[in-house]
């Protein structure tokens, strides 16, 4: 509200402006963008800073929709649609924890693992908003660690996020536990338990 010299903001007009003032004060950058302009999947993953692979699987698996261009095969997203995404929580760490939790819930479908890590970037705590979820399964030694890793893969593969997965037997990873260099130990020191079977 304008009157002569005098300009009146509401408060939530003046809390945006005061945070994008304190985000370019400490050398960020804003951008305003119209709600329903389009942009292309990598400008969409600029938008909110993930990679455009990460877009392209969130586009393959329905999570954001994308229209083509008239006599084109590029695609276009509209930014309220990027805008959506960002605000429903289907990216950050509450919606990796609610992934994780999805991916056990389909790996415990396929196979009975004894336990279920958690390693890599999300387990150090340095991942980015396009990580993969990394995650070392343990089963029995009677079950086929091949036949369980490609059931895993074809579940998990519903995903929004790519989901990582070594399957190993208890025994190899007991046996590759104090290795160096091996996955397994890597797993154990850097990762946390997301299951365990109950006994």
């Amino acid at each position: 509200m304008v009157a002569e010299d005098i300009i009146v903001l509401f408060q939530s007009l003046r809390r945006a402006l005061l945070a994008t003032a304190h985000l370019l004060e400490d050398g960020g950058s804003i951008a305003i963008v119209k709600e329903l302009a389009t942009v292309s999947p990598g400008q969409a993953a600029k938008l909110i800073g993930v990679s455009r692979q990460y877009i392209d699987r969130l586009l393959s698996k329905g999570v954001l929709t994308s229209s083509r261009i008239p006599g084109s095969s590029y695609r276009q997203i509209l930014v309220k649609d990027v805008l959506a995404l960002v605000s429903s929580g289907q990216i950050g760490n509450k919606a990796i924890q609610d992934i994780v939790l999805d991916a056990v819930n389909l790996i415990t479908n396929v196979c009975n693992p004894r336990t279920v890590f958690l390693f890599g970037s999300f387990a150090r705590g340095d991942e980015r908003n396009d990580s993969d979820i990394d995650l070392l399964i343990i089963v029995d030694d009677d079950t086929d660690s091949e036949i369980a890793e490609r059931a895993v893969l074809r579940a998990v593969s519903k995903l929004a996020t790519e989901v990582d997965v070594v399957v190993t037997s208890q025994s190899r990873l007991d046996i590759d536990r104090d290795s160096p260099g091996t996955l397994a130990r890597r797993a154990l020191r850097e990762g946390r338990i997301v299951h365990t079977r109950a006994a």
